[in-house]
């Protein structure tokens, strides 16, 4: 998903190793961070984790999402960036079709 943040909008995206890499780094699992995140008790390194891997999955060279959450994350305000990084997770944990959850083998 596109968002505006700092000088241009991004793509915010991740993949099942960087999810792996989000879990890693905050030692908390997906649901949990989603859960911080909607109760408004996250943490900033949290965020800036999940915005930087997502910057990276969006296409963004490592190097490059970093130098971009490092200038942009407190001018752009920590509570926005907490709603960014919750829709992020939001749309990747929702991201099943109604018609995929008919029937799950057991």
């Amino acid at each position: 998903m596109k968002h505006f943040f700092g000088d241009g909008e991004y793509e915010f995206a991740l993949t099942l190793s960087l999810i792996e890499e989000i879990e890693r780094q905050t030692d908390l699992g997906l649901p949990s961070l989603a859960r911080s995140l909607l109760a408004d008790s996250w943490r900033a390194r949290d965020v800036k984790t999940i915005l930087r891997l997502s910057l990276v999955g969006g296409g963004l060279d490592p190097e490059r999402a970093t130098s971009i959450i490092e200038a942009y994350m407190l001018p752009t305000g920590l509570t926005k960036c907490a709603l960014i990084a919750l829709v992020t997770l939001s749309d990747l944990m929702g991201a099943v079709d109604d018609d995929d959850t008919e029937e799950v083998p057991a």
